[in-house]
């Protein structure tokens, strides 16, 4: 049994539909993507606290796409233990206990390749990427620019041993074929890049916007050097995580994807990025040059829903997973 079913949801739409039937799901009809969206999310998680609902907005302003949001997958007991297949809490601290006695026994499971997936019903090759046509929201008033990534993967695979990492590090878009890309000093995916740039060469890298959260609390957590993100999350699921092979540089990303960007960081090549409101509530940086992502494909499903986790003044709507996995660790 995975929660209440029999086996792990199969992508973010059917945890999506999940959570709908446990009454936990808000629909908005319409949001505008430049602070309306952000402000909608700040007020239900504060208003809300731990019983706030998940929110899907299913129209963005503007949008002629067909784009979607979701925000605050795991942001509540029962949410969580839908998403990483505990048993239905009756209390909060039931999926602390649950995540501590899972770790006990957590084995990594590695990723399944197969050959297509629901991520490949749409490809755009260079001369057909627009970034600055895609809904990405202005979540804070004073933020440099519209954020694609928040709730992301970024994936990247190290030049040396070859195995495959995977972080949550902020992307701004930054022209139709740039997103700007800010890796705090000392995480995994600034070490992988500056390998490459040591050795002159150009960094591949994924850009995840949407996808099961489950990958997502997996590149928010503090894991040992070479121990991927999705075998850590294939653990937690048990089962393997379906991922299918990048066009130009073979990287995997995952089958059931919503919307994925693939390209590549240059040694030099940077862009203004920031400021940004961070997790801690406010403004953390400024403004500074930050390396850039050449995009050359983008691969998406019909529809796609982006997944955001807007940084507020805490407590956050993606805070609650975190709080629940540090407490289970301590």
């Amino acid at each position: 049994m995975y929660n209440d079913y029999p086996q792990p949801h199969e992508d973010l739409r059917e945890l999506v539909d999940r959570i709908d039937k446990l009454g936990q799901l808000v629909r908005v009809p319409e949001a505008d993507p430049d602070l309306e969206l952000g402000t909608l999310i700040e007020l239900v998680a504060h208003r809300g606290g731990e019983g706030a609902p998940a929110l899907l907005f299913e129209k963005l302003t503007g949008d002629s796409k067909g784009f979607r949001v979701l925000s605050g997958a795991t942001n509540s007991a029962q949410r969580l233990a839908l998403t990483m297949g505990f048993p239905r809490p009756g209390h909060p601290l039931a999926a602390v206990n649950s995540y501590r006695e899972r770790m006990q026994t957590h084995q990594p499971i590695p990723p399944s390749e197969v050959d297509s997936g629901p991520v490949l019903q749409n490809i755009l090759r260079e001369g057909e990427i627009d970034l600055t046509a895609i809904p990405a929201p202005r979540l804070h008033e004073l933020d440099g620019g519209r954020y694609l990534g928040t709730d992301d993967l970024i994936i990247m695979q190290d030049p040396d041993d070859g195995w495959v990492n995977i972080g949550t590090y902020r992307a701004m878009v930054q022209g139709p074929d740039r997103t700007g890309l800010w890796i705090s000093p000392g995480k995994q995916g600034r070490q992988i890049r500056e390998k490459y740039f040591a050795q002159g060469k150009p960094c591949p890298v994924l850009i995840s916007c949407g996808h099961d959260p489950l990958l997502f609390l997996a590149s928010g957590n503090e894991l040992r050097w070479g121990l991927s993100e999705y075998d850590y999350a294939g653990g937690h699921r048990g089962a393997p995580i379906e991922v299918v092979r990048s066009e130009l540089y073979g990287l995997p990303m995952p089958a059931a994807a919503e919307f994925v960007i693939e390209g590549e960081l240059h040694p030099g090549e940077t862009a203004p990025e920031g400021p940004f409101g961070e997790f801690t509530g406010y403004y953390a940086g400024g403004r500074s040059e930050q390396p850039v992502v050449r995009v050359r494909r983008v691969y998406h499903r019909d529809n796609p829903i982006l997944t955001v986790a807007s940084p507020i003044r805490p407590p956050s709507n993606f805070s609650y997973s975190k709080c629940v996995m540090k407490a289970g660790m301590v």
